[in-house]
């Protein structure tokens, strides 16, 4: 551990799990939610998850725009929302949280998001304009000072032009129950050429970046600094809202190169020519920021068996796999003790799993 000018922590681990001396913790299947024909817990799309302090389980369904909430042993206990465009009803439900006073809910097509007091009614509801991009699932966060941090982006202007700037941000709300916006957290891009390639579905037009073309991820920690990650390189930067840099987190894991069958086979997938293509693989997908302090880093796509894990002083623990492979979206929820995440049977339908972690 080092400490440079300026007072970031810098935490650098080998890629072995030997130096920190204590065991590789494990995990367990504990609760498993979802039925074929089932009422509340038969699940067509879950698009965001959230668990509160008491344990309680609420579940965001694209495919119904509903909210279903359980108790800690799986029970269902309330359903929130359905489709439509009125008050407390959603027409693309798209992301989750709960604060101390309301549970967020943000709806992708209507640009809303609404809050819903603890009996179910609407507390208040805030209009976003229209955006150039959207996400699924829309990233909400709450920090143990209660606060709730929204993935956000420029609106258009009532003239309907789009805006000029295309960056990204955090939008942080007070804990005080409110829409009002306390600070908001310019997310940083890499400034480089990306490769892209288009498929077509129907009269749908998709185009995205070729695999391996890294981005930047983050997610937000529970004292609600930032923790932010180029793709490309196994470092983990914390950043508060005023842009400083506390910590970083490495894993001294060289990226793999990308070659021989692997690089042809992206080249013929997706059109580009092979000298075209990024030189390395990514060297992690996603950031989860435990409230215990744990980082999980996710290296795989659409399904994670294992992820890279870290202690609350940023050293390395090790791989620590899962018992049933979880899907990355909706990202799954680290608590103190538990995960919580989507998992698919032989028949592709979601179950909503809790997994114990047993140090």
């Amino acid at each position: 551990m080092d400490t440079l000018r300026g007072g970031r922590v810098v935490v650098s681990s080998p890629d072995s799990p030997s130096s920190r001396g204590a065991p590789v913790p494990t995990l367990v299947e504990e609760l498993r939610i979802g039925s074929v024909e089932g009422d509340c817990d038969a699940f067509a799309n879950v698009i965001s998850l959230f668990v509160d302090v008491p344990g309680r389980i609420y579940v965001a369904d694209l495919g119904a725009n509903t909210i279903r909430i359980f108790s800690p042993s799986g029970a269902c206990l309330q359903t929130l929302g359905r489709d439509g465009s009125g008050p407390g009803e959603f027409s693309m439900l798209a992301g989750i949280a709960r604060s101390r006073h309301s549970l967020w809910a943000m709806d992708a097509r209507a640009h809303r998001l609404t809050l819903f007091d603890s009996t179910g009614a609407v507390r208040a509801s805030l209009s976003l304009g229209r955006t150039w991009r959207a996400r699924f699932p829309w990233p909400l966060w709450v920090d143990n000072g209660g606060r709730v941090h929204r993935w956000a982006v420029p609106f258009r202007v009532p003239d309907g032009t789009l805006p000029t700037s295309r960056s990204t941000f955090l939008v942080r709300h007070g804990s005080g129950g409110t829409l009002a916006a306390a600070d908001t957290f310019r997310i940083p891009h890499l400034d480089r050429r990306v490769e892209t390639y288009s498929r077509t579905a129907g009269n749908l037009t998709e185009i995205s970046p070729v695999p391996h073309s890294p981005t930047v991820t983050l997610d937000v920690a529970a004292d609600g600094d930032v923790w932010l990650a180029n793709q490309a390189v196994f470092d983990l930067h914390k950043v508060t809202y005023q842009g400083d840099t506390t910590k970083t987190v490495r894993l001294r894991r060289p990226p793999a190169p990308l070659e021989g069958r692997d690089r042809q086979r992206i080249a013929a997938e997706t059109g580009v020519p092979p000298d075209k293509l990024p030189d390395h693989k990514l060297s992690l997908r996603s950031i989860h920021a435990g409230a215990n302090g744990w980082l999980w880093v996710a290296t795989e796509t659409r399904v994670v068996r294992e992820w890279d894990v870290f202690d609350e002083y940023g050293v390395y623990i090790g791989r620590v796999a899962s018992p049933v492979p979880l899907d990355t979206r909706p990202p799954p929820v680290f608590g103190e003790e538990t995960i919580i995440g989507v998992s698919r049977d032989a028949l592709d339908l979601q179950y909503v799993v809790r997994l114990r972690i047993i140090r």
